[in-house]
């Protein structure tokens, strides 16, 4: 065998080595790309209504209802900033990258994405809540109808909490402990 035929082999044998990630990493990566676009969408098509909001109320001297909106516009742009850091750190599938590297930076990749689930309420869920509480509040005052729409913004808090943390349980634990798997059978 010639020098050329045996670099191709083993350059073809160095290349499926490398792991594709499994399928359902594959489509793990697939649902946070995609719900990292439709928040940010959101986010985007958002901000013109909080921008509105607090001129209006700039009108009116409602200095309250300014305030929260504009807390709430940068809470608008931070939460795509922190979603688009975190997902960075997904590596992309090189065959020249050693599988061990790739699969180590999978699973910090997905450590980060689940770490960012299971905090939600420090960087989503609570700026969002004070922010639209405080924007109700500052038109109604004060009252029963304040503390009836603070209570169901609680809720639908709790529960978007509690479906983030069941994500980062299940479906990115089971892709961490897949990963975890190839890791181990590497070093065998």
């Amino acid at each position: 065998m010639e020098w050329d035929q045996l670099k191709d082999q083993w350059q073809a044998q160095s290349a499926d080595a490398q792991p594709a990630p499994p399928a359902k990493i594959d489509k793990l990566r697939k649902q946070i790309i995609r719900r990292d676009r439709l928040e940010t969408i959101v986010a985007v098509c958002m901000m013109p209504f909080f921008v509105l909001t607090g001129v209006f109320g700039a009108m009116d001297g409602n200095w309250a209802m300014v305030g929260f909106c504009v807390f709430l516009l940068g809470a608008l742009i931070y939460i795509p900033w922190r979603l688009w850091k975190t997902r960075q750190m997904l590596p992309e599938p090189d065959p020249n990258r050693p599988v061990r590297e790739y699969l180590a930076a999978e699973r910090e990749a997905m450590l980060g994405q689940a770490e960012m689930l299971r905090n939600v309420w420090r960087w989503y869920l609570a700026p969002i809540a004070i922010g639209a509480v405080g924007v109700y509040g500052s038109t109604t005052g004060i009252g029963m109808q304040l503390l009836g729409y603070a209570v169901v913004v609680l809720l639908v808090c709790v529960a978007i909490d509690y479906l983030n943390r069941r994500v980062a349980r299940k479906q990115i634990g089971d892709a961490i402990e897949g990963i975890d798997a190839q890791l181990k059978a590497l070093e065998e």
